[in-house]
């Protein structure tokens, strides 16, 4: 499964990350549903072809965050 299909499958739902820089640590916060959309979405690009993967609150996936948000998640898979 890839990240995008974790997308597809949470679009109908009222999921809405907040992301903060809050200076020493970054927030996040959101509903259970919205904290199991972003463990998917991790878990799926842990195994997905392209190694990256980017969502934000003024870009691709913006409606999966709170309009609030500061910022969005580059997920970058490394090789071990």
């Amino acid at each position: 499964m890839k990240p995008d299909d974790i997308c597809e499958e949470y679009g109908d739902r009222q999921i809405k990350l907040q992301v903060r820089d809050l200076g020493d640590v970054i927030l996040i916060e959101g509903s259970s549903d919205a904290l199991k959309f972003l463990g998917k979405v991790i878990i799926a690009q842990s195994e997905a072809q392209d190694d990256g993967f980017q969502i934000g609150p003024r870009g691709p996936g913006e409606l999966f965050f709170d309009p609030r948000a500061e910022r969005g998640f580059y997920i970058h898979r490394i090789e071990e």
